[in-house]
């Protein structure tokens, strides 16, 4: 285990101080950047957002397990909007996200420059079509990040969505899971919470310490269909987080 702090950050985990002016240059400079960047250029730049995001709100996180070098579908339980920022800082990613994050002012607008795949729940058009970008992403070379429960949840990891684990399959890599369980269970940004008093409370009563554990990586030939290893993979991050 090791661990992530204010004052001490592998150069491959995270950024260093001072974070506000780092994110600030970093974000200019993405948003000059042009448009029809590849997928591995916006993971990458991704990357060092979320570790600078992760420094200027004092997350903290001890790292259980391997991350992947090698592109994968990386499956997590959904506890808050803080996830993928937490997970992308560790690794280069293409996260997935519900369709309304894009409406989020300025927020929405630098997660699609940043390689955000959108998807509207319950859209079977929108979720096909996300799947196919996922399938996409994947063989290019850059993994995706998914929240197979498709909302977030605390304490508890509700069933996972299957589809992301077909695509695995065609795309011929592991999936690798994930379990994400803050030290502070008020974290959790779950039901009808609204997004800014949330965040200001998270802003004001930091740091916050994070648990991440990362399991081995699962073989789709290894199971019979999308929806066991889906299972099999809920079982798993469900043992994490729920003892």
């Amino acid at each position: 285990m090791f661990q992530l702090s204010g004052s001490d950050y592998p150069p491959s985990c995270a950024a260093k101080p001072p974070a506000s002016g780092r994110l600030f240059r970093q974000l200019l400079l993405d948003w000059t950047q042009p448009s029809d960047r590849s997928a591995a250029t916006r993971a990458a730049a991704l990357r060092r957002v979320s570790q600078s995001l992760c420094a200027l709100h004092g997350f903290h996180v001890e790292l259980e397990g391997a991350l992947p070098h090698r592109p994968a579908v990386l499956v997590a339980n959904h506890v808050s909007y803080i996830d993928p920022i937490v997970i992308g800082s560790l690794v280069s990613l293409a996260p997935i996200a519900k369709a309304e994050l894009r409406r989020w002012p300025i927020v929405g607008t630098f997660a699609g420059n940043y390689g955000v795949n959108f998807v509207r729940r319950g859209d079977t058009v929108s979720e096909a079509l996300t799947l196919r970008r996922a399938l996409r992403t994947l063989v290019s070379g850059v993994s995706v990040l998914n929240f197979p429960e498709g909302t977030t949840s605390v304490n508890r990891v509700l069933p996972f969505r299957r589809g992301i684990f077909g695509i695995a399959r065609h795309a011929g890599v592991s999936v690798v899971p994930i379990a994400l369980v803050p030290r502070d269970p008020a974290l959790a940004w779950v039901g009808s919470a609204s997004f800014l008093p949330h965040y200001t409370r998270t802003v004001f009563s930091g740091p916050h310490h994070f648990r991440m554990t990362v399991g081995a990586p699962m073989s789709p030939s290894d199971y019979e269909s999308p929806a066991q290893m889906a299972e099999a993979a809920r079982a798993w991050i469900r043992e994490q987080v729920e003892s």
